[in-house]
């Protein structure tokens, strides 16, 4: 590991403290992935959350990977705006979050939106935003097998939930999720022991109840699930992996494909520098002894972290330079990436030049060429383009008719009560047609809406705990 980025050319086109993904180890990644699912694709759903970047989204997509699960409205956009056809939003939508959806799906038609639900509110709620279209908004019921963060335990009240989804007319269940968050035993076998247990019950509940999909696990528990037929993968930190993964999973085939370039920028003292990368600009839920390593430096003690500045003490403090360059890897990757709006790339041990945008860290989603997400904006576009539809059809059949039928001096002249019978069919006929069309449109298929809609906090995204 440490090897591969040792090595790295041409550091010194890049401002730190900066983000570096590896590209060729992102390409492994996916394929150890597709490779502990034997090749299904249509098994894995991988979590988003660790990159946030379209390029990825492509590499996977590249790789037959079809179907994503995300966080943030944010990052759904950003799935179904790279072409994903599937994207499961496995947090609670509340609030103007649930609109905000409703837009997603506008925008993106051709790509097939799911939520998770918990709670009967919250069937209430979603089935009040989506009645049913051409398609219902299909539904997880997300279920708490052991992280106590959301989700309805195994039993009646589950049960319940279904049936409430069930006879709500406008909801179709998709299945269940569930994620196992708190597994990260160290131990091969009390973490299989572990999913064995959880595997029973999901088994339990398919037999009496029967459910479509079932989306298990995380990244730890990824090699457990793919062993297990008929249930769908959600890794997300193995298409980066991080330096708190490697250590605490060496069984699962994954390469640290991300890593944070920082500087010396000073040398506060013996046996003591002081680098570029404070907690804006690497994660810092971790303790505080906790929280990266450096690469080439195996000694370095944290001393103290602000924000923009890192001390470590070590040994080989002499030996090294202010201004150069070192190599971070952060405990944990997912954060991290969301604290820069883009990274540098990596191909054959050096810098490219090339950037992938972080594009889903920012909340909102993008507004250019997006229509205004207000309601009564979104069916008066949809009305126009009927009418506009209507009345193209009836210009082209008057031309046409006109151009093959209308009047000729060498042909006697046909009524049609009393009027020229080109002119009958070729004008009066076609357009009151239209115009009856038209009516009947806006009498029966128009929609009437307040026009006292305030959309302005509509662009901000809930806060994702």
């Amino acid at each position: 590991m440490n090897q591969i980025w040792n090595q790295i050319e041409e550091l010194e086109s890049v401002a730190s403290p900066g983000l570096l993904v590896n590209v060729d180890c992102v390409a492994r990644n996916i394929d150890s992935m597709v490779r502990i699912v034997d090749g299904d694709t249509g098994r894995l759903r991988p979590h988003v959350k660790t990159h946030k970047m379209p390029a990825v989204i492509q590499m996977q997509l590249d790789a037959g990977i079809g179907k994503f699960k995300a966080s943030t409205i944010a990052e759904a956009s950003m799935v179904a705006g790279a072409g994903g056809q599937d994207v499961l939003l496995a947090y609670p939508v509340v609030g103007l979050n649930i609109q905000r959806l409703a837009d997603l799906r506008d925008q993106y038609p051709e790509t097939c939106f799911s939520v998770l639900v918990d709670h009967p509110s919250a069937i209430s709620m979603l089935a009040e935003a989506f009645p049913k279209r051409d398609k219902p908004l299909r539904v997880f019921i997300d279920v708490d097998c052991g992280m106590h963060r959301t989700g309805i335990p195994w039993g009646e009240g589950l049960d319940q939930l279904r049936d409430r989804i069930d006879q709500s007319g406008d909801l179709e269940f998709a299945g269940l999720h569930v994620y196992d968050g708190h597994l990260h035993q160290p131990s091969l076998d009390e973490r299989q022991q572990a999913v064995t247990e959880i595997r029973q019950k999901i088994a339990d509940y398919a037999t009496r109840s029967g459910a479509p999909e079932i989306v298990a696990g995380g990244s730890p528990t990824f090699a457990f699930w793919a062993q297990q037929p008929g249930i769908h993968c959600s890794p997300g930190t193995t298409v980066f992996w991080d330096i708190g993964y490697a250590e605490k999973f060496p069984d699962l085939p994954f390469e640290i494909a991300a890593a944070l370039l920082t500087r010396v920028i000073s040398k506060p003292g013996n046996e003591r520098i002081c680098l570029d990368l404070g907690y804006k600009a690497i994660a810092s839920e971790m303790p505080f002894e906790r929280r990266l390593k450096i690469a080439s430096i195996e000694d370095a003690k944290l001393v103290s972290h602000s924000e923009e500045h890192l001390v470590l003490e070590t040994a080989s403090a002499d030996s090294l330079a202010v201004g150069q360059p070192l190599i971070a890897f952060p405990r944990h990757i997912c954060p991290t990436v969301a604290l820069h709006s883009s990274a540098h790339l990596i191909r054959d041990s050096a810098i490219t030049g090339q950037q992938w945008s972080v594009t889903a860290r920012n909340r909102t989603m993008p507004t250019e060429n997006t229509p205004p997400s207000d309601p009564p904006f979104r069916s008066s576009l949809r009305e126009l383009k009927w009418i506009i539809a209507i009345w193209l059809f009836n210009f082209v059949w008057v031309i046409t008719y006109c151009w093959l039928f209308g009047y000729s001096p060498d042909q006697p002249i046909a009524l049609t009560f009393g009027i020229p019978s080109w002119a009958f069919w070729g004008i009066f006929a076609p357009w009151g047609v239209a115009t009856a069309v038209s009516c009947w449109f806006a009498l029966t298929q128009m929609q009437d809406h307040p026009l006292d809609v305030d959309d302005t906090d509509e662009q901000t995204e809930a806060t994702d705990a």
